[in-house]
């Protein structure tokens, strides 16, 4: 008899839960990621698009500036372990992407004279302390050999000699 009893009063509970639960499924609210993105406070940008990527993006949605930023800084940090987080399902663009934006940045040879000016900009508005830094510029070594520019429609590979031509 006192098992009947305890039987009873547990499916009557456990048919009371059922119904709360229904009941707060009913009235909750769905929540929405990219509410929940704009009333979040990142520590930066990348992890911003890195949220908003693995929330929001879907395939047929171009990758946003600040996506593939972040995207090319992960993987030329390290591109085993770009192709690692691919693997393990985080939302990230291919490869082939990454490699095809880089293609479309026009680079030539020789040292680029807005970087000093810039330098020089920025220098006046920094602290002492901020100024004390290397600008560090390096050669490389260069394989010879002539090579066609398809995006510059150019001829790569000869050497600049100034006014000796």
């Amino acid at each position: 008899m006192k098992q009947k009893k305890l039987l009873a009063q547990k499916r009557l509970k456990i048919s009371r839960l059922i119904k709360q639960n229904a009941n707060s499924k009913k009235n909750k609210k769905k929540l929405d990621p990219s509410t929940l993105i704009n009333n979040s406070v990142f520590n930066s940008k990348n992890s911003k698009a890195l949220v908003t990527m693995q929330l929001l993006h879907n395939k047929k949605k171009p990758w946003t500036q600040a996506e593939k930023n972040v995207a090319t800084s992960i993987y030329f940090k390290s591109p085993s372990t770009y192709r690692f987080m691919r693997r393990n399902k985080i939302v990230l663009p291919g490869v082939t992407s990454i490699q095809r934006w880089l293609k479309s940045l026009m680079y030539l040879p020789g040292f680029v004279t807005e970087y000093n000016s810039q330098l020089t900009l920025m220098s006046k508005v920094m602290t002492e302390q901020e100024k004390k830094c290397v600008v560090l510029i390096d050669e490389m070594s260069i394989k010879a050999c002539l090579e066609y520019n398809k995006s510059l429609d150019f001829i790569e590979g000869y050497e600049d000699l100034g006014h000796l031509g």
